[in-house]
This record gives C-alpha cells, sequence and structure tokens, in this order.
C-alpha cells in the first residue's frame, strides 16, 4: 500500500524564531509594549497564521485518495511546559479538532491517521536573531525531558510502519 505521509510541524506557534528583524518592527509591536505584552499578541497572530496553514493543508488531504498520516509534532515543550494543559487543548479542540473531524468525516480509519506529538527537539530561549531573549525556558525542563519527548516522538512514527502493513 502506497502512504503519503505529512509532516506538518509547528513550533509552538512561531517560538522558535522571530526572523532577521527587531521584534518592535513587527505589526504585533506597539510602541511601548513590554516584552510580554508583545509576545502575547505575537502567539496569537502566530496561532492564527498556523490555522490557516492547518486548514489548507487539510483541504489536500480530504481530496487525495491515497491514505495519509498527518503527524502534529508540538515542538519547544521547553518553553511551554508550564502550560501543558491550555498547549494540549488549544491542540486538540476548538478549530483543530473541527478540522481534524472533516477530515475524518470524508476519508475513513483505513485511510488517514492523525497523531498529535508534545515534545522539544531542542532546548533553547525564544530569542530575537539579534540574541533578544524574549521568553526564557521552563524551570526544571532538561534533558531528561526532552529525551523523553523524542521517545514518544519516535514511538508515533514507528506505529506508522504498523499501520502502513495493515
Amino acid at each position: 500500500m502506497d502512504i503519503i505521509m505529512v509532516l506538518y510541524m509547528f513550533v509552538l506557534t512561531g517560538t522558535n524564531s522571530i526572523g532577521e528583524f527587531d521584534y518592535r518592527l513587527t505589526s504585533d509591536y506597539l510602541d511601548g509594549d513590554s516584552k510580554e505584552e508583545f509576545l502575547k499578541k505575537y502567539l496569537i497572530t502566530r496561532r492564527n497564521v498556523e490555522i490557516e496553514l492547518f486548514k489548507k493543508v487539510s483541504e489536500s488531504i480530504k481530496i487525495d485518495n491515497k491514505p495519509i498520516w498527518l503527524l502534529n509534532f508540538i515542538g519547544k515543550q521547553d518553553l511551554w511546559n508550564f502550560d501543558c494543559s491550555n498547549v494540549e487543548k488549544h491542540y486538540t479542540t476548538g478549530i483543530y479538532k473541527e478540522v481534524i473531524d472533516d477530515i475524518k468525516s470524508k476519508k475513513n480509519q483505513y485511510n488517514f491517521r492523525f497523531e498529535n506529538v508534545f515534545g522539544c527537539l531542542t532546548i533553547g530561549v525564544f530569542s530575537t536573531s539579534r540574541g533578544e531573549t524574549l521568553c526564557c525556558n521552563c524551570p526544571g525542563y532538561g534533558n531528561n525531558e526532552k529525551a523523553i519527548s523524542l521517545k514518544r516522538l519516535i514511538a508515533t512514527t514507528t506505529a506508522l510502519l504498523t499501520w502502513n502493513k495493515r
């Protein structure tokens, strides 16, 4: 059986890099905003962009007749681990769930599989390209937690092989 695997990776709605510019020059920054105020608005904007991309990906998945396995890796857990329940809720309810349910209604369990994996590939602060820290790592999140998340990612991708052999 042919399988098309879509690896759909987000790094916590854009908290891997802000790009090659000063965050104060973005549309999310208003003169006088603190870093924290900016970051709240920036994350909302990035989540909206992420949802729009997810909807576009889903449109292609729905019209393809081949089996598709969609892996949504939600990374940078080292930055959001203090808020796990809200992050997990964001990716398992609401608009995300609606999009997945819509795909499932067009496909079936034999030619569509979806998995969320929450984890961390690299541990590092969220900073601008100029080295200005916007968000620090969660206290206590270290290499052990990162290793556990990588094991989850490997186990989930390994499950594709089993699904592929059915």
